[in-house]
């Protein structure tokens, strides 16, 4: 029987050890690259879920956009101006421009941003008043009024009444800034509410010892949506209902 060369074990007992060692780091190499392979799978499938989640919401609020914004007539803005003004005195007044905007915010926690300019009759008060949606369709009207109950009007968010400013009798300058909480519709008007039955009131129209007072009145109203980030977005117009008088 032939003796084992022991020098040489020993000098393959290192390639069978470094050997050994390389098949475990591979496997151990491949188990973790199997792991990772497995949690992909999964991230994977949670991401599509998100995908196909994101996609129908898109679709939801493209068919409602489609529907109900873009659909009834409107238009994006960045800035829109009322502007309103008295051609005539006398009763009934003859009256041009804007008496109000009917528009739609797209984020929560915007800001309304509210620049009056108005020339006025000394010591008249102009209302200006924000209502939660559109408040000129009865849908809207929500709010009971205390001294009427048969009066219906949609929920009033801020109202001011504007006084001329003390350097110039006639003249009136103001600016507001109106903090909006959740997206959607809002109204804002030269009028103290927009109501059912009973429309809108009229800026310099009073009703005085048995008659109507009609004084004369120009109004210009700049209209600008803020994002939380101070900066100025899009909104939309509904052309109709703001550029009609009756509408």
């Amino acid at each position: 029987m032939k003796k084992i060369d022991v020098s040489f074990v020993y000098l393959l007992l290192p390639l069978v050890i470094g050997s050994l060692l390389f098949n475990i780091a591979q496997y151990i190499e491949l188990k973790n690259m199997h792991l990772e392979l497995n949690d992909l799978k999964v991230e994977n499938h949670y991401l599509l879920g998100t995908i196909t989640s994101l996609e129908a919401k898109n679709k939801e609020l493209k068919d409602y956009f489609d529907e109900q914004i873009f659909g009834v007539g409107c238009s994006l803005r960045k800035m829109l101006t009322l502007r309103y003004y008295r051609a005539q005195l006398g009763y009934p007044p003859v009256d041009v421009g804007q008496l109000k905007a009917v528009i739609y915010v797209f984020q929560d926690d915007s800001t309304l941003e509210l620049t009056l300019e108005a020339v006025a009759h000394p010591g008249l008060f102009i209302p200006l008043t924000i209502q939660k949606g559109d408040a000129t369709h009865p849908d809207y009207a929500t709010e009971i009024d205390e001294k009427n109950p048969k009066i219906r009007y949609a929920p009033i968010l801020w109202s001011e009444k504007v006084n001329a400013s003390r350097i110039y009798s006639d003249r009136i300058s103001a600016s507001y800034k109106i903090p909006l909480k959740e997206r959607g519709w809002y109204t804002i008007s030269f009028t103290e509410k927009i109501r059912f039955p009973g429309g809108q009131s009229l800026p310099g129209v009073a009703w005085q010892n048995g008659k109507f007072v009609v004084l004369p009145v120009s109004l210009s109203l700049d209209i600008r949506i803020s994002t939380k980030d101070k900066y100025w977005t899009p909104f939309a117009v509904n052309e109709v209902k703001t550029f009609d008088m009756n509408g």
